[in-house]
């Protein structure tokens, strides 16, 4: 069984996490390439439009797994 000092524990190291990925910097990151992808000369360039669509994806999967570990820590702490 978890106790609370446990749970409080992995909420910190989520939060440390979120710091240490600069998770809201990624966002905003993901935000502005969405926007390049949307002009119409951006496709121009193909070598240059994979590179912005390998790093999108890139971030959108670190954000993925950050979000889904820190959505595990809530369903813990709602279920204890």
């Amino acid at each position: 069984m978890l106790t609370a000092d446990q749970i409080q524990t992995s909420r910190d190291r989520v939060e440390a996490l979120r710091g240490y990925l600069a998770i809201e910097q990624k966002r905003i990151d993901i935000l502005e390439d969405e926007k390049l992808t949307q002009d119409p000369e951006f496709w121009n360039d193909a070598k240059e439009a994979e590179k912005v669509m390998r790093r999108m994806r890139t971030k959108k999967a670190w954000l993925e797994e950050f979000e889904a570990a820190d959505t595990a820590v809530e369903d813990v702490t709602g279920l204890v």
